[in-house]
């Protein structure tokens, strides 16, 4: 299963980092073409309709957003939809005036035979830029709203 990760420093803090992420609605402003709508919510879950639109293909899910503060993590599972397999999470590391964020995601489309196969390159690589702009879009975000972007 293709892994894809992006680490980064934040010059915030660590509650800062995850009140950001823990709301994927936010991600609707940070990426282009992700939309997602909330169809309910528990006291450590969300479960959401997402679809996320590239130059060519469209991929529409439904995930549960599960939440720990306690550890500074989320991670969200599939409960169905456009992909085989769909396994992704966030972690924050705090440090004194800075956290790291890592995101992780273990992500495949469904197989449609020969065309997976074709286009698999193509999706690594678009995969690979979405995950970087995501974590740089919440650095951004974060570091701009302190004045301290770098």
């Amino acid at each position: 299963m293709p892994r894809f990760e992006e680490e980064i420093i934040i010059k915030a803090s660590a509650d800062a980092v995850y009140d950001l992420i823990a709301d994927s609605r936010n991600f609707q402003e940070m990426l282009p073409g992700f939309d997602i709508k909330v169809l309910e919510t528990g006291e450590d879950y969300r479960i959401c309709d997402c679809r996320l639109k590239t130059e060519k293909e469209t991929f529409k899910w439904t995930h549960r957003e599960n939440f720990d503060p306690e550890l500074l993590s989320i991670d969200y599972a599939l409960v169905e939809g456009d992909w085989d397999h769909f396994n992704t999470w966030w972690k924050i590391i705090p440090a004194q005036e800075e956290c790291e964020l890592i995101f992780q995601s273990e992500i495949a489309p469904k197989n449609n035979g020969i065309m997976t196969y074709l286009t698999w390159p193509f999706f690594k690589k678009k995969m690979n830029r979405l995950c970087l702009g995501m974590i740089q879009s919440v650095k951004d975000r974060l570091e701009l709203s302190y004045g301290q972007s770098s």
